[in-house]
């Protein structure tokens, strides 16, 4: 569910490449800080943990003075956590990480996901980044671990009948989750699910249903925010906790 979406003049670069571009100069309120920097705290960060980065992806924009990443982390076999990151020395944007089980981060400045933190380059940012890197993986690590618990509860309870199928789908609508024009596309797929593994009707197959089809519609880390918010309140085992 991760992408690093390269439309606006970004491409794909290697770490020695990005370890290898030029730094600017700062001046008094402006502290540019070097991109595989921040590669190098948040990896270490996040192996601190006990965590590790199983896949990563890296991409410049604007000569070098823009960069986009993601860190795919080892583990979690239903859906995968990742860390976005992003830094400019172009003064465009702060330091940004986007943390979550789906990131999007794109070179048109679109970024988002469960968990955003960001700070300024101003003076005293190397300061301040280490802590804020920090204190965003240990949210990360809190939420994963709810997401592991989420996830198995949602497998663990039953969609009961048609109408507690249509109560769920009437009520992603009108939280915004799915788009009027795809609720037929849900049922259907939910009815006839293109993975075998969905055929049993539970919560878990639900949110795959939409999620699937929401592939299609865009806007789906905020859809699917909302989503969860109605079958969490089907879940009486999560509420509990």
């Amino acid at each position: 569910m991760s992408s690093l979406c390269l439309h606006a003049g970004g491409r794909l670069a290697g770490l020695d490449e990005i370890r290898g571009l030029p730094m600017p100069e700062p001046t008094n309120t402006w502290q540019p800080v070097p991109h595989d920097l921040v590669i190098d705290q948040v990896t270490k960060t996040v192996e601190s943990t006990g965590l590790a980065v199983s896949e990563r992806s890296f991409a410049v924009a604007k000569d070098g003075l823009r960069m986009f990443g993601i860190l795919t982390l080892a583990g979690g076999t239903d859906y995968a956590t990742t860390i976005g990151i992003r830094n400019s020395h172009d003064k465009t944007f702060p330091v940004g990480l986007a943390l979550g089980s789906r990131v999007f981060v794109c070179d048109n400045l679109a970024f988002s996901s469960e968990v955003t933190i960001s700070t300024k380059h101003t003076r005293y940012v190397l300061d301040r980044l280490p802590r804020l890197i920090a204190d965003g993986v240990a949210r990360l690590v809190q939420r994963r671990v709810h997401q592991e618990r989420r996830l198995e509860v949602y497998k663990e309870t039953p969609v009961n009948g048609l109408a507690h199928l249509h109560d769920l789908v009437l009520r992603s609508y009108r939280a915004k989750a799915i788009p009027a024009r795809a609720i037929a596309e849900v049922l259907q797929e939910y009815e006839e699910p293109k993975h075998p593994e969905f055929r049993q009707p539970t919560l878990w197959a639900y949110f795959n249903a939409v999620t699937e089809v929401l592939k299609a519609y865009g806007e789906l880390q905020p859809r699917t925010q909302r989503l969860h918010g109605v079958i969490d309140s089907d879940c009486p085992k999560l509420l509990a906790v």
